[in-house]
């Protein structure tokens, strides 16, 4: 799962870097970054210490660790440069 993962982000890194340094030609880079096999069972967040915020969530909130859209294509995704 690391190499599938490291493999999406050197993807997403190399299309952010070819846009930035387009130049006045101007140009565009386009893909999908998908995410392949089961994605980790996601775990309810611990709002004990927080009485207000477990009032306001009866049910349990959980960790977005890897959120998956249509198509298993990654959503709420970060690239850093």
């Amino acid at each position: 799962m690391r190499t599938k993962l490291g493999y999406a982000a050197g993807l997403a890194m190399l299309a952010a870097s070819s846009m930035a340094f387009a130049g006045p030609s101007g140009g565009s880079i386009s893909g999908k970054v998908t995410y392949e096999g089961t994605p980790a069972r996601q775990k309810p967040i611990d709002m004990s210490k927080e009485p207000g915020c477990a009032a306001q969530h009866p049910t349990p909130i959980t960790t977005e660790t890897v959120v998956v859209g249509p198509g298993n294509a990654l959503q709420n995704v970060v690239v850093y440069i």
